[in-house]
């Protein structure tokens, strides 16, 4: 009974993360529906999306879901605003280097970026409520 307790409580904390990852799957698609690859080599321009694009950005969001289901742990998660300080200091250097990286990229890229840039700001009021709640504990506590 107790494992099935855990399991269910695992996947509940998985949720918002399978989620986003849909999300991520979805803005993508919808980008490559409106900007299609160009197969004619001497129509290429900067702004572009390239054959892998997709593929190639999917799997990042899912190395970059897990890495941040890593770090937050939201299975054990109760006002720890360290971790998501941590996953802040993973996160925001990792958006700015994708944002100079994909400045002339595709919309697939693009709306990876405003994903990205969205986690960041979720962890950030994360880790603000976190933090509250922490110091408030601490209080009544004390």
């Amino acid at each position: 009974m107790r494992g099935s307790v855990r399991l269910r409580a695992g996947l509940l904390a998985a949720a918002p993360f399978l989620a986003g990852l849909g999300a991520l799957a979805a803005t993508m698609l919808l980008a490559l529906r409106r900007d299609p690859y160009v197969v004619d080599p001497r129509r290429r321009e900067y702004g572009q999306n390239w054959p892998g694009d997709l593929s190639t950005e999917l799997w990042l969001g899912t190395a970059e879901l897990l890495v941040l289901f890593l770090i937050l742990r939201p299975w054990s998660y109760r006002r720890s605003w360290g971790r998501a300080l941590i996953a802040l200091v993973v996160f925001i250097p990792w958006t700015l280097f994708a944002a100079m990286l994909g400045m002339h990229a595709g919309s697939i890229n693009g709306a990876h970026l405003v994903w990205r840039a969205g986690v960041v700001l979720v962890l950030l009021v994360l880790a603000a409520i976190s933090g509250y709640e922490a110091v408030r504990a601490r209080r009544s506590a004390g």
